[in-house]
């Protein structure tokens, strides 16, 4: 009835779909949260997303590349100088380009 080559690609492009879509969902979550520490959450939510991409795209050494230096190391850096800063209770305020910003993101 279906051809297993059929099914195969059907669910690769489902799961990069989903993927996809996921790292979108976290990306609009770093610009919209207004705490600190779920932004950068959010942002290696993000990273791990995009080197999930790179791994159902066969590129296995910028997966590992992606994982290693930006949501281990880079992120992790973040959210230790987030934790050592002072006002990290208040978060973020709300500022006028928050609106602007939302608009762009959605436009690309």
């Amino acid at each position: 009835m279906f051809d297993l080559a059929t099914v195969f690609e059907f669910t690769r492009d489902t799961v990069i779909f989903t993927v996809g879509l996921t790292a979108v969902l976290a990306s609009l979550g770093v610009i919209l949260c207004s705490s600190p520490i779920y932004c950068a959450l959010y942002l290696i939510s993000h990273m791990i997303c995009l080197a999930l991409l790179f791994l159902l795209y066969n590129a296995e050494f910028l997966a590992v590349v992606q994982l290693l230096i930006y949501a281990g190391a880079i992120a992790i850096l973040i959210i230790f100088a987030i934790m050592l800063t002072r006002e990290v209770q208040q978060g973020n305020l709300p500022n006028r380009l928050q609106l602007p910003a939302v608009l762009l993101s959605v436009l690309l």
